[in-house]
């Protein structure tokens, strides 16, 4: 029991929380200080909201879009418009924006539509060949053909195909999950991910910091990478309030050499197997193309 007492006190969590707390008291002290001009502050906020609302309605977006942020700032004019300048109209950053683009450039062949496919689909059914015509140019997801998809219920059932796929790997493996923890269920995945990559194949991981924050040792992503392991720990929790902070990585996925591919609810932690049946499928490519 101290044990467990002195490893809260001494772990990240918690350091992350009292600075956050900290941070919480002076942005309250600081309220309390402009309390005092609270005539100003409110015809500032009511000035801006205002602004904001021109601004929204005169920008070039959905129109929809639009009025659901005016009809929340006018119902709340007094934070509306600091509600928007956080959470709406967000753009990416210019770096971040060219890396995307760049990537997009570099992989777009590999996501080609055939149109043949796309004819037959609009043979048996054009509306199912239109929303794949939609979903391909604004995802860059092409339909396929030769393929089959498994539902996989209970979870445990997930688990066993899962090892037999990555005992199968022989070019890649590809893993992205909000939480890993430590367990049979993770232990298990990861001797086999280790010793695929000693054996030459290419092993990848995402992890979300946040997802993970309680399950797994800090700096966990450097101990997988010396393990031959790529891994990426996505939007790492840091102690301040901001709203990139709510930016988490929910997905939960596995693809073993381009042919099978696991997606659904479960993630990589001994609870979900037994707690989370009826959430997944499989899908495996029986054919492949060489561009």
């Amino acid at each position: 029991m101290i044990r467990k007492v002195v490893n809260f006190l001494t772990g990240r969590m918690f350091t992350i929380g009292i600075l956050m707390l900290v941070q919480l008291i002076f942005l309250a002290y600081t309220i309390l200080i402009l309390s005092e001009y609270f005539v100003y502050v409110y015809i500032g906020l009511i000035t801006m909201s205002l602004v904001v609302v021109v601004y929204i309605v005169n920008r070039k977006d959905n129109p929809s879009y639009k009025l659901a942020w005016v009809i929340q700032i006018m119902s709340f004019p007094i934070f509306g418009g600091l509600f928007y300048l956080a959470f709406g109209g967000k753009r990416l950053n210019r770096e971040i924006k060219h890396v995307i683009d760049k990537v997009v450039k570099d992989t777009e062949y590999l996501c080609e539509q055939n149109q043949q496919i796309l004819e037959e689909v609009g043979a048996l059914d054009k509306s199912v060949a239109n929303q794949s015509k939609y979903i391909y140019s604004y995802a860059y997801a092409p339909i396929y053909k030769n393929t089959e998809t498994e539902y996989l219920t209970p979870g445990e059932s997930f688990f066993e195909r899962l090892l037999e796929a990555l005992e199968s790997a022989k070019h890649f493996i590809f893993m992205e999950y909000f939480i890993i923890e430590e367990g049979l269920m993770w232990n298990s995945i990861l001797d086999i991910m280790e010793r695929k990559a000693k054996e030459g194949v290419e092993v990848r991981v995402i992890y979300d910091d946040a997802g993970t924050i309680t399950t797994l040792p800090e700096n966990y992503h450097k101990t997988l990478q010396k393990k031959g392991i790529k891994t990426l720990l996505f939007n790492e929790v840091k102690p301040a309030l901001t709203f990139k902070f709510n930016n988490r990585d929910h997905r939960k996925i596995t693809v073993v050499d381009g042919y099978i591919g696991f997606m659904g609810g479960i993630n990589l932690a001994d609870e979900y197997p037994r707690s989370v049946p009826h959430v997944l499928c499989s899908a495996q490519n029986r054919t492949q193309t060489k561009k």
